[in-house]
């Protein structure tokens, strides 16, 4: 889940059509908490400077090429980046390719 959508969320709340977005209405959500949802956070800082959120992994990429990864459900305040451990090399693989594969380019860049 992410910012966006709360654009979903409120037109769905209103009772509005549906916009053309990205977004997912939490009105599901705020039903029943315990719900599932599949969708994952992505976060884009600069052109390759991304963070993708799932239930279990937090994992950032950065323009330099530094990456961190983190076991939610363990270790839900992020103190200990798995990503330079070869135990989490599949975790890392899976999570680097839910980046956005063609990011818009930075304004001034």
């Amino acid at each position: 889940m992410s910012l966006t959508d709360l654009h979903a969320t409120i037109l769905d709340l209103c009772g509005l059509p549906e916009t053309k977005t990205d977004s997912r209405s939490l009105v599901g959500l705020l039903e029943n908490p315990e719900a599932e949802w599949e969708n994952i956070a992505v976060t884009s800082r600069a052109r390759n400077s991304h963070s993708v959120c799932t239930k279990e992994w937090s994992y950032i990429s950065y323009e330099n090429g530094g990456e961190e990864l983190y076991d939610r459900l363990e270790d839900s305040q992020e103190w200990t980046n798995l990503a330079d451990l070869e135990q989490y090399s599949e975790v890392l693989t899976e999570m680097r390719s839910l980046r956005p594969a063609n990011p818009a380019p930075t304004p001034g860049s």
